[in-house]
């Protein structure tokens, strides 16, 4: 398989994410899950239809983590050559036993995952010259931030 090619475009975060947020809470399964952004960035160069399909990913697994109950937070920060994109819920967290088995397609802990959500992200963001890296702290929940170039190398 070859690695994708994006598409690039000017592309504001904040909108993007609000509106893949709401696309999400028309979900039945995911509908007491609120999903609160919070920053803002300078448009950047990304393939949008990409971009999409990560941030879907990552709300609805931090959803299904919560079992379609409490709140995901997004935190939108651009720095001098890298944006982030934090996302944060409430669940119980991953277990450290499970954390390097993640991003390896097929592998999924849901009964009805596909097991290729987290690796599809990584893969995509990976195409843009970002990088996604997970947070799991012993209290719990999760944090998986994605770091994009504010600038196409």
């Amino acid at each position: 398989a070859r690695p994708p090619q994006p598409r690039y475009a000017p592309t504001d975060l904040v909108p993007l994410v609000t509106t893949t947020a709401s696309l999400l809470s028309q979900d039945p399964a995911v509908r007491e899950v609120d999903i609160v952004v919070e920053g803002t960035a300078p448009p950047l160069q990304a393939d949008k239809e990409m971009l999409r399909i990560v941030f879907h990913n990552l709300l609805i697994n931090g959803a299904h983590a919560m079992h379609g109950k409490g709140q995901i937070r997004v935190a939108v920060e651009a720095g001098d050559s890298m944006c982030q994109i934090a996302f944060t819920d409430a669940g119980p967290g991953i277990p450290t036993e499970l954390l390097d088995k993640i991003f390896t397609p097929f592998f999924t802990t849901k009964s009805r995952g596909s097991g290729l959500g987290l690796p599809t992200a990584k893969r995509l963001i990976e195409a843009h010259k970002g990088q996604l890296v997970i947070d799991c702290p012993p209290a719990g929940g999760t944090t998986i931030v994605v770091h994009l170039p504010t600038a196409r190398a």
